[in-house]
């Protein structure tokens, strides 16, 4: 039997180049446009949910007084 295969990783740069600087940079700009995304989606979902509650008690309370304020004749 023979010897497994080394690795040698003298073949890698110890400081990175500009390659990986830029798909770092790459990256780092996705990871941030993600972030600003998922806050704009989480904002337009609480606001639409607030409204809608907003509106649904509105609602509620306004059909009730018509109820209340509605008179029934009897003929």
């Amino acid at each position: 039997m023979g010897n497994p295969p080394t690795v040698s990783f003298s073949a890698l740069p110890l400081e990175p180049g500009p390659e990986q600087e830029v798909y770092l940079g790459l990256i780092i700009h996705r990871v941030f446009l993600l972030r600003l995304a998922a806050g704009f989606v989480c904002r337009v979902w609480t606001t639409f949910t607030v409204s809608c509650i907003i509106t649904s008690v509105s609602f509620k309370e306004n059909s009730e007084i018509s109820h209340k304020g509605f008179v029934r004749r009897r003929f």
